[in-house]
């Protein structure tokens, strides 16, 4: 009489070895996460992007674009909003921290490196945009292109900042809301 296997033993008889790649990266994230990875696990969508999945992640866009909304409007309404008073280019420290804040955190949502420099590119484009925009409306008597390069120096500021400990702020305040909401 033929002997019959059991329908479970077949599939994972059927099923085909790991590559040398997953049993090499075998516990590390990568292979976890990998859509055909060991033990045939499927990633979460945003973990074969290359994001982390964060529950409230539209709250994280939203607040950073309310972020970018002050940003844009503080530049082009003129008028003194300056923070800094200390010397006549403290305005540099500020347009720095701002442009900086904006990249480490879009950059914590975007996290692909392409996605993170296409972050970091229209952050300094928009700081020149803005820049002769003031000049457009009449806040200003000349375009100044050292508040560009506080712009660019922040931006690529947030980005170095992105591969420090930084990088995973958002992240773990995530966590932190989704388990103290599941702790009621």
């Amino acid at each position: 009489m033929p002997r019959i296997r059991s329908a479970a033993r077949a599939t994972t008889s059927a099923m085909p070895e790991p590559s040398a790649l997953h049993r090499h990266a075998a516990g590390t994230t990568a292979a976890r996460c990998a859509p055909d990875g060991p033990r045939g696990a499927t990633a979460h969508p945003d973990l074969r992007r290359g994001r982390r999945a964060t529950r409230y992640r539209p709250a994280w866009i939203g607040i950073g674009l309310i972020g970018l909304s002050a940003i844009v409007f503080i530049h082009l309404t003129g008028g003194p909003h300056h923070v800094l008073t200390f010397h006549d280019h403290a305005d540099k420290i500020e347009h720095v921290f701002a442009f900086g804040a904006a990249m480490l955190w879009f950059g914590q949502l975007y996290r692909r490196g392409v996605e993170r420099l296409l972050v970091c590119v229209c952050l300094i484009l928009g700081g020149i945009v803005l820049e002769y925009l003031q000049h457009a409306l009449g806040n200003y008597e000349l375009v100044e292109y050292g508040d560009m390069a506080a712009d660019a120096a922040g931006a690529l500021l947030g980005w170095a900042l992105l591969h420090t400990r930084l990088d995973h702020l958002i992240e773990r305040f995530d966590t932190w809301l989704a388990h103290r909401g599941a702790g009621r």
